[in-house]
């Protein structure tokens, strides 16, 4: 994928769901939305699936408060979602979460599944990858972790980054 593809589908999102934004947070790689080009498919997947559960009277007042990467893994928080609070143990990441009277059980799920989904594909590329540890917890191929070992970045190499390895 070219960082032009990347960035009209990801313009996409926006355009296609701009009413679930906070108007003073619609800017992307700042607070709100923050994650890589191989979580893309989830992320529009997830976009999806939430829209086909939400009720029109849910969908006015439905707001994205962030998407970003943590420890390893997509996070996606939405208004009237309850407290959350994630922990990275020597087992793995434990979640918890406060329910709420504005809790939505379908979208915690869907939204659960996303996740989950995330601590399996490579951030840069969508193919299968594997939790690393060392400084930054992310999930690569070995392609790309190959890549940064030698320390090619995405900003260089978009293209090359974005592109599975089974794909060449």
């Amino acid at each position: 994928m070219t960082k032009t593809e990347f960035e009209a589908r990801e313009n996409n999102l926006i355009d296609t769901y701009k009413n679930w934004f906070q108007d003073d947070h619609l800017k992307i790689g700042m607070y709100q939305i923050d994650y890589m080009p191989g979580w893309l498919e989830i992320i529009e997947e997830l976009f999806s699936s939430i829209a086909q559960v939400l009720t029109p009277e849910d969908a006015t007042n439905f707001k994205i408060n962030q998407i970003k990467e943590k420890f390893g893994g997509l996070r996606f928080y939405y208004s009237g979602q309850g407290i959350r609070v994630d922990i990275q143990t020597g087992n793995g990441l434990v979640s918890m979460q406060e329910k709420t009277e504005n809790s939505n059980l379908s979208i915690d799920t869907l939204i659960g599944a996303a996740e989950k989904k995330s601590q399996k594909t490579c951030i840069y590329c969508g193919d299968e990858g594997v939790l690393r540890v060392g400084g930054w917890v992310r999930v690569t191929c070995d392609k790309h972790e190959q890549m940064r070992a030698e320390g090619k970045t995405l900003e260089e190499s978009f293209e090359e980054f974005t592109t599975p390895a089974k794909k060449h």
